[in-house]
């Protein structure tokens, strides 16, 4: 395998899309989005073989199943934990199909206070991005050999939707198919659906923001007791500030946490 490749993913649900998929400038935050994706990848960043920890994470970037935030929630992550040995590859899910730019869309709703709206199209595309997550971490447990990987060490971590769509991994899929380990940063706890903890023990890291501006903070912190409260593994990091969305941005109230992920993984 390449050391950066992408990876079609096959689709077992069928989603009415007829949209082409782009790339801007976020207007808002500066960074890079792609919206409309119909067709799932999995972008593919190994880590060099002398320092490969054989640990494997699949990253899935944030924005509200309407657009990836892929740089900074997705290939700038990957391509840090690759340079500290664990293979990274970024999701790119399904999302919820707009005929225009899907940014702009979500801010209107937004500006109208429609947060209904927002998550009931959200909630209507998760099964989709469930599905891709699913062949995601069925083509790493396939292919470990190919990408000198552990069949025991396939995490799975997210960002806001991403987060969600990472917890559902964990709640929803059946045993030999959960991730073994996941993150959830800044986890959109809200479109979820009905869940129980797993029987299995699958650690998890969480990290918020108190100041997040979706209010995410306290959903995050209940999650984290469930876990411990069910005597699982988990690990909280609740930042006094750096809003929603931080990722890699550099923002320093928060930028410690990705050096704390990192040194969470490797001791898994």
């Amino acid at each position: 395998m390449n050391n950066q490749s992408i990876v079609k993913l096959t689709t077992n649900k069928s989603q009415k899309h007829s949209y082409p998929s782009k790339a801007y400038t976020s207007s808002k935050s500066d960074v890079l989005h792609i919206d409309n994706v119909s067709e799932p990848e999995l972008e593919v960043f190994l880590a060099n073989p002398e320092n490969n920890t054989q640990k494997a994470m699949i990253i899935a970037p944030g924005g509200a199943l309407f657009f990836h935030a892929i740089e900074h929630e997705g290939r700038e992550v990957a391509k840090l934990l690759a340079q500290k040995g664990i293979n990274a590859f970024v999701l790119k899910y399904r999302l919820y199909p707009v005929d225009g730019n899907a940014e702009d869309y979500v801010n209107e709703l937004a500006d109208k206070q429609d947060w209904d709206s927002i998550r009931f199209k959200a909630k209507e595309t998760f099964p989709f991005a469930l599905d891709d997550a699913t062949e995601a971490l069925k083509h790493l447990k396939n292919n470990c050999d190919s990408y000198d990987i552990s069949p025991s060490q396939i995490g799975m971590m997210g960002f806001s939707a991403g987060g969600a769509l990472t917890l559902e991994a964990v709640f929803q899929l059946a045993s030999g198919l959960k991730p073994n380990f996941i993150a959830a940063i800044y986890p959109w706890i809200d479109i979820l659906s009905p869940y129980k903890l797993p029987l299995e023990e699958i650690p998890a890291f969480f990290d918020c923001a108190t100041n997040d501006e979706l209010f995410l903070a306290p959903q995050t912190v209940d999650l984290y007791k469930e876990w411990i409260s069910a005597d699982k593994k988990a690990e909280l990091h609740m930042h006094e500030s750096g809003g929603h969305g931080y990722g890699t941005k550099g923002i320093e109230e928060v930028s410690a946490w990705l050096d704390l992920l990192i040194n969470w993984i490797i001791r898994r």
